[in-house]
């Protein structure tokens, strides 16, 4: 594991608030509150195949320098050139996107500076994007759409062991909450910080992030299964986790719960929730789910 990181951009004040694409920013909050409906978002590695394929198969990115093979940078000539043109991405990605693009592209351009072994630059480019979403959101009372792509570029800093760069995005992400009223991307930001953290070994903070996840979502209306699907999203996060003691404390309230999925109309998300309800008992005993 790679020593942490001697300084925390967050406490240097270097790096201005950027303008916003209002359209951008619309569509952003449209897809997350559609992933909120859905209980929580899936884990996904924040480098992985399934990532880097879906991102480079949107035009916007596909003739870029972060969809180039990293392969082709053999020399150290094209090598150095590569990563001074994904520094240039992700700064232009600062300058011209809204905060949730502002994420995305960096975690592209992290990506490939941590495949060209350039961990220091990654870092860099991840908290400049931390930092730009951090002020934007306590300059305008929001960031709760963007809860889930910070916390996965915090999995990044946790992965790469850049733990003074961990602490500070953690405090920027309660100050995030802090200053959001939207009680539904709150819950969904931590239950995907639990599954993340858990993966990553940082149980502390997972377990912190479930329990204060569990406290919101206990206060949830019953009505149409809106609690059961949260109950149902968190204690799958807990145990794609692996925190089985944990997803064990929520089966209670989802078979206090369950009733109402008679009452609610038939969809495919009701199917989906009852497989889930009727599953994850047996699966949390086992101590085995289905990983993504």
């Amino acid at each position: 594991m790679r020593a942490a990181r001697p300084a925390s951009k967050f406490d240097q004040g270097a790096i201005p608030m950027r303008s916003v694409r209002r359209g951008l920013a619309i569509l952003a909050s449209c897809w997350m509150a559609l992933s909120a409906s859905m209980a929580h978002a899936r884990y996904e590695e924040p480098c992985g195949i399934r990532f880097l394929a879906r991102s480079c198969g949107n035009p916007a990115y596909a003739d870029t320098v972060v969809c180039l093979d990293p392969s082709t940078a053999a020399s150290p000539e094209i090598r150095a050139g590569t990563i001074i043109r994904l520094n240039d991405f992700a700064a232009q990605s600062l300058d011209d996107r809204d905060p949730g693009w502002r994420l995305h592209g960096s975690r592209l351009a992290a990506c490939r500076l941590f495949q060209l072994d350039a961990p220091d630059q990654a870092g860099d480019v991840i908290l400049r994007a931390q930092m730009s979403t951090f002020e934007t959101a306590l300059a305008h009372g929001s960031g709760g759409a963007y809860l889930e792509p910070f916390a996965t570029l915090m999995f990044l800093q946790a992965e790469a062991g850049f733990d003074t760069d961990l602490d500070a995005s953690m405090t920027a992400f309660e100050r995030i909450i802090a200053h959001y009223s939207s009680q539904l991307s709150i819950v969904g930001g931590r239950t995907l910080a639990v599954t993340g953290f858990a993966r990553q070994g940082r149980l502390a903070i997972a377990t912190r992030q479930f329990d204060e996840a569990l406290a919101l979502i206990v206060r949830f209306p019953r009505a149409e299964g809106e609690r059961l699907g949260y109950l149902v999203g968190i204690a799958k996060a807990a145990a794609e986790g692996a925190m089985w003691e944990s997803a064990a404390t929520v089966l209670p309230l989802i078979d206090a719960d369950t009733p109402i999925l008679e009452t609610m109309p038939d969809s495919r998300y009701k199917g989906w929730l009852r497989e889930d309800v009727l599953a994850l008992p047996d699966a949390i005993a086992r101590r085995q789910w289905p990983q993504n």
